[in-house]
């Protein structure tokens, strides 16, 4: 009964442990949408140099879209030869192509010019080499800078810990009876 009671409790405190770190490897990309808006990045980690597609339906007569990044040089961000862009909608759409031409991390914020107020915004990792992944899920996974030694470590003295528990109820168990 009271092994019952450690094994059920060492489960619980194992995905205490383990739970973030598999949420984390669900998040592909930090966005926004507002209500009844829809934006869409044709490559989530583009490679330096490749041109991608920024599409935004929203019911609005023009959209600014405006590129930044703590990480890279404002030289490396480019729409049209700008780093900020308005266009008028057609349909309630709006196209960008758009080119950066530096690694790192960059924020790509639509705004509707008239009132200020943010239609949509998506974060995106450009990476110097290697295979972009376009949003229908193909290419490489890109790395999320994650250490795992912590995580194992806590798994690995939580089991300890677990054992140690089923071997003193045992032992208590068997100089009762």
């Amino acid at each position: 009964m009271k092994i019952t009671r450690i094994a059920a409790a060492t489960l619980v405190a194992g995905g205490l442990v383990l739970g973030p770190s598999v949420a984390a490897f669900g998040a592909t990309s930090t966005s926004y949408e507002a209500p009844g808006v829809s934006a869409t990045v044709s490559v989530i980690a583009p490679t330096v140099g490749q041109t991608f597609v920024f599409v935004i339906n929203a019911n609005v007569a023009n959209v600014t879209l405006t590129i930044s990044s703590p990480t890279a040089p404002s030289s490396a961000i480019t729409i049209a030869g700008t780093k900020s862009l308005t266009k008028a909608t057609a349909n309630g759409q709006a196209t960008f192509d758009v080119t950066l031409s530096a690694g790192g991390t960059y924020t790509l914020v639509a705004t509707d010019p008239a009132t200020g107020a943010v239609l949509a915004s998506q974060a995106i990792t450009v990476s110097a080499a290697g295979g972009g992944s376009s949003a229908s899920g193909s290419g490489a996974l890109a790395g999320t800078g994650s250490n795992e030694t912590p995580i194992i470590a806590g798994a690995a003295a939580l089991v300890v810990l677990g054992a140690g528990g089923v071997l003193l109820a045992r032992r208590r168990h068997a100089h009762q009876g």
